[in-house]
C-alpha cells in the first residue's frame, strides 16, 4: 500500500483488489487467509492469489516458486514485481524465474487511475506523471 499512496497520493487502488479478492472467495464460501510473503510454505495451500504487489523481492519470489512447485496455484495481478527490493524497475515482470515458471510475462504497464485524484496542488515535475502534454491522434 505504500507504494500505491507513493505513486497517487491514495491507498485505495491496492485497498480495492484486497476486498475484490476477498469478496470473491467470501461469496464462492470457501476458506480465505492473509499471509505475509514471510510466513508462504509449500504444500499448504492450494490456491495462492497475490493481488497488488509491486515490489518483487527475490526471497518472495522464491516462496511462489516454492509453493508452485508443490502444486499450488499462484494467480498474480498486474504489475507483479514490477519494482525490485531498490524500487528500481525490473527487467522481467513477474520477476525472479516466474515469468519462465509461469510461462507468463507482461508487456508495457500502464496505470489508468479509475477516480480522479483527489484536488491537490502538484509541483511541475509531477505534472508530467499526471498530466502529460502529449496527444495522439
Amino acid at each position: 500500500m505504500l507504494l500505491t499512496y507513493a505513486m497517487s497520493g491514495d491507498e485505495a487502488p491496492s485497498n480495492r483488489s484486497f476486498r475484490g479478492y476477498y469478496r470473491a472467495i467470501w461469496r464462492s464460501d470457501v476458506w480465505a487467509d492473509f499471509v505475509e510473503p514471510r510466513d508462504l510454505e509449500p504444500g499448504v495451500y492450494k490456491v495462492l492469489i497475490v493481488p497488488w504487489h509491486l515490489a518483487g523481492k527475490r526471497e518472495t519470489c522464491e516462496k511462489l516458486l516454492r509453493c508452485a512447485a508443490a502444486g499450488a496455484t499462484v494467480i498474480l495481478e498486474t504489475a507483479f514485481g514490477l519494482y525490485d527490493e531498490r524500487f528500481f524497475q525490473n527487467p522481467r515482470v513477474p520477476p525472479h524465474g516466474l515469468a519462465e515458471t509461469l510461462r507468463y510475462e507482461e508487456g508495457e504497464s500502464l496505470y489508468i487511475e479509475s477516480a480522479p485524484p483527489p484536488a491537490r496542488e502538484v509541483g511541475p515535475s509531477d505534472r508530467v506523471c499526471a498530466k502529460p502534454w502529449m496527444e495522439f491522434p
